[in-house]
């Protein structure tokens, strides 16, 4: 914990991946970093977003880092929900 908490977060980095998510300054980046499988519980990931796209307050976007048995179904299921 001591070396992350210890990090600078660098501004032009944040901008750059909001950027390539397709947000903009007022957005909050979410990330899930694991194993896309069902033990995990990713569908969950997916009616959370729905949940936080109705929150006015805010733009949310979910970055995806893993994969596993369900990376096609999760990529499919979150096109069709989008």
């Amino acid at each position: 914990v001591e070396e992350f908490a210890a990090a600078h977060p660098s501004e032009t980095k944040r901008r750059q991946l909001t950027a390539h998510a397709g947000g903009d300054a007022r957005t909050k980046l979410l990330l899930y970093a694991g194993r896309l499988s069902p033990e995990k519980n990713v569908p969950l990931l997916l009616d959370l977003m729905e949940r936080l796209a109705g929150d006015d307050k805010g733009d949310f976007r979910l970055l995806v880092a893993g994969s596993g048995p369900l990376a096609d179904w999760f990529e499919n299921e979150a096109c069709r929900r989008a």
